[in-house]
């Protein structure tokens, strides 16, 4: 097994899928999850009946990675996590539903980190619920999040990593995961994380939910959003410090709707543009050239290069805005690189 040790602590939480491949067909799902994802695609306002009664014994594992040693990770035993370094950054990505520590894509993103920096990379495992019914996941989002909390208060207090320069990368589920664990931070050892990145988080089932039940501009120093999938997959509306909202948040180009779920279509193609949120961030680590603008509404011609307006980085290298208006617009091409190739002087690559 791999083992995720990084001093610069990344945990990325994230929304996909069931096994270790990111392309998983709806014929290796069950009908009760092929059901809840054609409910998702086709209902803005879900009428998903989550039972929380039932409640199961939860088994996460922390896994670090370090840069001398992408392949082989260490696995932390949460109650004593000596192999972290606590001279180094702490990056915590979090996978989502129907994915595990292995997905494709969370994989690219930690190699991403790795390449850049000289961290703690950790991946948050939480596959043994996050395989199953989209409701189940959400039951177990507090109970999750308090062991969620424990570790990173004892990294803290045990290792003196400071958890105000703890960036923590939630994709989709994963990134209402990182808010609520966040809050149970600041409840049990009265700190607050550095960064929360969420990823297009979560809507169903928490798009009406108070504040202290999901990600929130308040869970963390700074807390920027990517928004790619919104009134489907991704929760529609503002939840961060800075909100960026690629071709408007909804139908990424490239991507098509899937009407017609069939055994052999795959969830990449399914949540196309949710998992877009998560290729642009992976970009982004070792590219500043997403550039978003303060359009003061979404025209998905609006560009820095014609536009009067304020605009910054998204994705790794956003940064905290001293402005009222944290919306910003931007747009991408329908194959990678994904971005247009513009610099923070509104100027164009050739």
């Amino acid at each position: 097994m791999r083992v995720i040790i990084s001093v610069f602590l990344i945990i990325v939480l994230v929304f996909t899928t069931v096994s270790c491949s990111d392309d998983i067909t709806a014929g290796e799902l069950s009908k009760e999850i092929v059901d809840q994802i054609k409910h998702i695609q086709t209902h803005f306002v879900t009428s998903l009946k989550p039972d929380c009664q039932n409640m199961q014994q939860v088994q996460l594992d922390f896994i670090l990675y370090k840069q001398d040693d992408y392949d082989n990770p260490i696995i932390l035993d949460p109650g004593d996590p000596n192999e972290i370094d606590a001279d180094k950054n702490v990056i915590l990505i979090m996978h989502g539903w129907l994915q595990d520590a292995n997905s494709s894509g969370i994989i690219k993103l930690k190699n991403a980190y790795l390449d850049r920096y000289d961290a703690n990379v950790i991946i948050l495992d939480w596959s043994q619920i996050a395989k199953q019914a989209y409701t189940v996941a959400y039951c177990h989002m507090q109970r999750m999040s308090i062991q969620i909390s424990k570790f990173l208060c004892h990294i803290s207090s045990n290792l003196g990593v400071p958890l105000n320069e703890v960036h923590v990368v939630g994709y989709s589920l994963g990134a209402q995961l990182a808010g609520v664990s966040a809050q149970y931070v600041k409840s049990k050892c009265k700190k607050q994380i550095g960064r929360i990145t969420g990823l297009d988080p979560s809507g169903p089932l928490f798009q009406n939910l108070p504040e202290r039940r999901r990600l929130d501009k308040g869970d963390a120093g700074f807390v920027d959003v990517i928004h790619t999938d919104q009134m489907k997959f991704g929760y529609s509306g503002s939840t961060g410090s800075s909100d960026f909202y690629p071709n408007c948040g909804q139908a990424q180009p490239g991507c098509t709707t899937v009407k017609d779920i069939a055994d052999d279509t795959t969830l990449p193609e399914i949540m196309c543009s949710h998992h877009r949120s998560l290729d642009y961030m992976i970009e982004s680590v070792g590219s500043d050239h997403f550039i978003g603008v303060t359009c003061g509404m979404c025209p998905r011609y609006c560009r820095p290069n014609i536009i009067n307006e304020i605009y910054t980085v998204m994705g790794e290298g956003a940064t905290p805005q001293s402005r009222n208006n944290n919306k910003f617009y931007l747009t991408t091409k329908n194959v990678p690189p994904y971005s247009e190739g513009w610099t923070l002087s509104g100027a164009k690559l050739p």
